[in-house]
């Protein structure tokens, strides 16, 4: 990792409950890709004390965009800086999603409302792309207007909108080279079921998830982060916190 100062440019709200960060720093985003977060400091003072890891959630042409919720522990000291002010972050860390090398066809999955590592995704691959998300209500949508244009683009809002959700998600697992999702483990169980159901060679590196730990150092050192796999523990801030779902330890 390395030390960024960058300039707070605008920020937004793009969803009840959401705060957008739109920071200038060329070299962070020129040296990150989706999957990778960063360890801000969130205020001068020591509340909160350690910094606060955040996944890197769009790329713009000189800089980054965070998306975060002011209501977790320590996050609402981020929505005092305004325009003009500089963040102080370490990064980029973590190991991030394997992108495509050339065109394929690319899935973004999410079930719930921790689709803030997935969105950099779509701003970085090639060919076409969908993004597929369930949502309890229409207030934790992601705006349409938000996303590159190219993108085809299906929400499913409520409960009952289960049966419908879970058909899209099997049709984008026929269709896709590569699927990326975020979701509780349930999801994720089912998820595989689905992936393994519809290939006959499934390939292990293109079905990649994010999996959502606390990381309190960011670097590797005080195992707060690990996460069972079936090579043995891994930790989420350097090894991931992207894997490989058929990887994962799905307790």
């Amino acid at each position: 990792m390395r030390q960024h100062l960058a300039v707070i440019e605008g920020s937004a709200e793009p969803m009840p409950g959401y705060r957008l960060l739109l920071l200038e720093c060329p070299t962070l985003a020129e040296g990150a890709r989706p999957g990778q977060f960063v360890m801000a400091r969130a205020s001068a003072g020591r509340d909160p004390y350690l910094r606060l890891p955040l996944p890197i959630h769009r790329f713009r042409e000189h800089g980054i965009a965070l998306l975060y919720r002011p209501s977790q522990s320590g996050h609402a000291s981020l929505s005092a800086h305004r325009p003009g002010d500089t963040l102080d972050l370490l990064g980029p860390g973590g190991a991030g999603f394997a992108l495509p090398t050339g065109v394929a066809n690319v899935a973004v999955i999410c079930q719930g409302t921790g689709l803030a590592p997935l969105i950099g995704i779509l701003d970085r691959v090639a060919g076409p792309s969908q993004l597929i998300l369930g949502a309890a209500t229409a207030s934790q949508a992601y705006p349409r207007e938000l996303l590159p244009s190219e993108v085809e683009y299906a929400p499913h809002i409520g409960l009952s909108q289960g049966d419908a959700f879970w058909q899209a998600v099997t049709a984008a697992c026929r269709w896709a080279n590569h699927v990326y999702a975020v979701g509780p483990t349930p999801f994720y169980r089912q998820l595989l079921r689905v992936w393994e159901s519809t290939r006959l060679r499934p390939q292990p590196d293109a079905l990649q998830v994010w999996v959502e730990v606390d990381m309190a150092c960011g670097m590797g050192v005080c195992d707060g982060c690990l996460v069972e796999t079936k090579q043995g523990p891994r930790h989420a801030c350097t090894d991931g916190p992207a894997f490989n779902l058929v990887d994962l330890v799905l307790a």
